[in-house]
């Protein structure tokens, strides 16, 4: 197992992955499998396998997520695969300037890690997809800081053992979905011109020999055009927009006219509010929050006056057109304009969905 210089390199394989469109899709980044060879002449014929990793990104530049994902019994001088299959991230707007770098740690030991510990590896759910970015960061945080120390116990317990690190940047800006292999070649300079996934998360180069004694972490990187708003549910602002909603409910066809005034006031904070507190949320495309924000408008003028795209108080005295505020905050001109937003949106919800169950 030479602790060598990582490259980073594509995979082909017969899997359809939907494209990444930069600053207008999301993204979710897996550890599919990983392979190591370990030659370390210290170490008994069989040896424990620690594999963790590490996951950094500039959506949380202070945050690290680390997990450990398996503890595997080794043979020496053999290659041991490693079925994984674990998602390191959530999904990620594609927004490019953004980078995601990954790490996989392949720690090999001659003592037993964790001792009792060990066994219990299944029930710890530490191989759960943690997300970078989501609500509950502050969990994610708290099970890495378990996961570090629990590494940190094992590295002073260890009398003979030996790290690789393979570590793969990803910039979002070219970025592409499928599979991508973090490489450390067992030969410097020995590296793969066509690599090909095999069944079970193994490497092949149909154009040259491929080693096997070359380490590797196999990642699946795949697309989506949309999330859609039940991945908002917890989020703040759209929690805004559900409670502006709820007081709109409470028209019916007796409202009078100043109570219907006052409901247009009413969205128009609630907008501004979700508007603000969405700012901060790095977890979807603003453009999606926008859309998401013209969906429950159109909820909210059919809550307001039944026939919707006749005149009310959503609109400027132009009778046409939103006035100036709405159309800030919306992206449309018109009701008319609206409507076509929210079917396109719906559309894209579609796609999105087709493309996953193609997968």
């Amino acid at each position: 197992m030479a602790n060598g210089t990582t490259i980073l390199l594509p995979v082909t394989s017969d899997e359809h992955f939907t494209p990444i469109t930069a600053d207008d899709s999301y993204f979710q980044i897996a550890l599919y499998a990983a392979q190591a060879f370990i030659t370390m002449p210290s170490l008994s014929q069989t040896a424990y396998l620690i594999c963790s990793t590490e996951v950094g990104s500039a959506f949380l530049p202070d945050h690290q997520v680390r997990s450990i994902h398996k503890v595997e019994t080794v043979q020496k001088n053999r290659p041991c695969l490693l079925g994984l299959s674990v998602a390191l991230t959530d999904w990620l707007p594609a927004v490019s300037d953004k980078t995601i770098r990954v790490t996989l740690k392949l720690l090999a030991m001659r003592d037993r890690p964790f001792g009792k510990l060990t066994d219990a590896m299944d029930n710890l759910g530490l191989s759960s997809a943690l997300s970078l970015i989501a609500p509950q960061i502050g969990t994610g945080v708290t099970i890495a800081a378990i996961a570090g120390k629990m590494i940190g116990s094992v590295l002073e317990e260890g009398k003979e053992q030996h790290m690789l690190e393979l570590t793969a940047d990803l910039p979002v800006h070219s970025l592409r979905s499928g599979y991508w292999a973090a490489l450390a070649p067992d030969t410097p300079g020995d590296i793969p011109t066509a690599l090909r996934l095999r069944p079970g998360g193994r490497l092949d180069d149909p154009r040259a020999p491929f080693s096997e004694r070359n380490t590797y972490a196999l990642l699946r990187i795949r697309a989506r055009e949309r999330r859609g708003e039940e991945a908002a549910r917890t989020s703040a602002w759209r929690g805004i927009l559900q409670d502006g909603l709820r007081q709109l409910r409470r028209l019916d066809a007796f409202s009078s006219d100043q109570e219907r005034m006052k409901a247009r006031a009413v969205w128009k904070d609630t907008l501004e509010r979700a508007e603000r507190m969405a700012e901060a949320d790095h977890s979807f495309l603003l453009s999606e929050i926008r859309q998401i924000f013209q969906v429950a408008t159109q909820a909210a003028l059919r809550l307001q006056q039944p026939a919707v795209l006749s005149a009310g108080p959503f609109e400027s005295t132009e009778r046409s057109l939103f006035d100036a505020d709405f159309q800030r905050l919306l992206g449309v001109r018109d009701p008319a304009a609206l409507e076509g937003a929210v079917e396109a949106y719906q559309a894209a919800l579609a796609r999105a969905a087709a493309a996953d169950a193609a997968e």
